[in-house]
């Protein structure tokens, strides 16, 4: 399995593993809004948010907020992880910021939101090895 910073693989590639379930519908917008704002976007406007977000066919940009995993050039899998101050929903949670001190906008913590393997390859460790690619991927940046 070969794992690549999602501004390495193409949209097409991320569409092809979100196909046909939620993540067709979700873009990886969930967290990145708050509820009226995922309710007022349709589903190609999120795609359009992920392609902005993600860079995706541009290994030269700056940044990226995802994993793609391939199994034989094949793409099979989807992570999303980036900093958690872009995660909308996230900070505005009462239940996730119960009895916790810590700052919510420091950009040294990270936060996996999404996991995504494409059907007819899951239980594989396609997630497993995008969790620990995703844990060295923060460290690096």
């Amino acid at each position: 399995m070969r794992i690549v910073p999602a501004n390495e693989a193409s949209a097409d590639d991320v569409q092809l593993v979100f196909a046909g379930g939620d993540a067709a519908r979700c873009q990886c917008q969930w967290f990145r809004s708050t509820p009226a704002e995922h309710r007022e976007r349709s589903p190609a406007q999120r795609a359009d948010l992920l392609q902005g977000q993600s860079h995706f066919g541009d290994p030269k940009a700056a940044g990226t907020t995802g994993l793609v995993a391939y199994l034989d050039d094949e793409p099979v899998g989807w992570c999303a992880v980036a900093p958690r101050s872009t995660y909308v929903r996230l900070l505005k949670s009462r239940l996730v910021w119960a009895d916790r001190q810590e700052d919510p906008d420091d950009e040294d913590v990270w936060t996996v939101s999404c996991f995504v393997t494409r059907r007819g390859y899951r239980r594989r460790g396609v997630s497993y090895a995008l969790a620990r690619a995703a844990v060295e991927f923060a460290r690096e940046l």
